[in-house]
């Protein structure tokens, strides 16, 4: 995002820190910015299935968008689809 700031998007882990209990795909996207140590989440996709996204995203900071891609992890032949996010809209 430039200026030190940085987002992450998705994962995998459990709400009590203990991957063995329950994990389940997450849907989250944070601002990161290092150079002051700070976090904030953004927003929570809305999203049915077991989907993960792709370890890269693409900004588009002229329109303020990223894209990234996702598939479905619980199938043998799956397929990718572009996932597009206006950040004005979060």
């Amino acid at each position: 995002m430039g200026n030190g700031k940085f987002l992450l998007m998705g994962g995998y882990g459990s709400a009590s820190g203990k991957q063995e209990e329950f994990p389940k795909n997450l849907h989250d996207l944070y601002l990161i910015d290092y150079r002051n140590l700070s976090c904030q989440k953004l927003t929570e996709f809305p999203v049915e299935g077991p989907i993960v996204y792709s370890n890269s995203m693409v900004i588009d900071s002229l329109n303020n968008n990223f894209y990234t891609l996702k598939f479905f992890n619980d199938r043998f032949h799956s397929s990718l689809s572009l996932f597009s996010v206006d950040l004005k809209k979060i």
